[in-house]
């Protein structure tokens, strides 16, 4: 007994229904696999999302604080330039003022000593 006789005493109807539903039940395996592998990827590109959005968010409030930095350093590199100007100015004073005071001794000494 071969396969054709095995199957000639089944009516055609059941042949085609029997077909038509492994069909059926073969396209709903793949459908379900292929969905859950799209499932998979949508939920990868997701978190992939998120996480540049939170990367992005990162970057640009370190941009933020690196701004603010720079506007502080450069009000201290100002504010430096201002005090070593003045501690120049200082230091001219000082350096005329000794001269002063030297030039002030040398009149008490000569008056001193012509007393």
């Amino acid at each position: 007994m071969n396969g054709t006789e095995l199957l000639s005493n089944v009516p055609d109807w059941a042949k085609y229904l029997g077909g038509t539903s492994g069909v059926l039940v073969a396209a709903s395996l793949w459908l379900r696999q292929w969905l859950s592998s799209a499932r998979v990827e949508r939920t990868a590109d997701e978190a992939t999302g998120n996480t540049l959005r939170a990367l992005q968010e990162q970057l640009s409030a370190e941009r933020l604080r690196a701004d603010g930095l720079m506007h502080e350093r450069e009000a201290m590199a100002q504010e430096i330039g201002q005090l070593r100007g003045e501690v120049s100015a200082l230091r001219a004073q000082i350096a005329q003022q000794s001269v002063q005071i030297d030039a002030l001794l040398d009149l008490v000494r000569k008056r001193g000593s012509a007393a």
